[in-house]
């Protein structure tokens, strides 16, 4: 059985994918909501890549110039940034 029994469902206003539990309550994915899951990740790769492709690139060129954790943030919040925006 599945541990997390949601269904996917589109709002009609702002047509956002959210995840619908099945006992009703919404739990969406975001910055203050909940992180995605691998699955919808994986669904959601092509995507990511193409629409965030400048942003991610920016990072991994950040990561491979310094090894400081705390060099690349800026990089890393527009990352999640432009993936937490489609």
């Amino acid at each position: 059985l599945d541990p997390n029994p949601c269904v996917a469902e589109r709002v009609a206003a702002g047509q956002q994918l959210r995840m619908v539990n099945v006992g009703g309550s919404v739990s969406e994915v975001g910055p203050s909501g909940r992180p995605p899951s691998s699955q919808e990740l994986y669904a959601a790769g092509r995507v990511i890549g193409y629409k965030c492709f400048d942003q991610n690139y920016d990072f991994m060129k950040c990561k491979a110039k310094d090894d400081n954790p705390t060099a690349c943030v800026s990089e890393g919040d527009a990352a999640h940034g432009c993936v937490y925006g489609l």
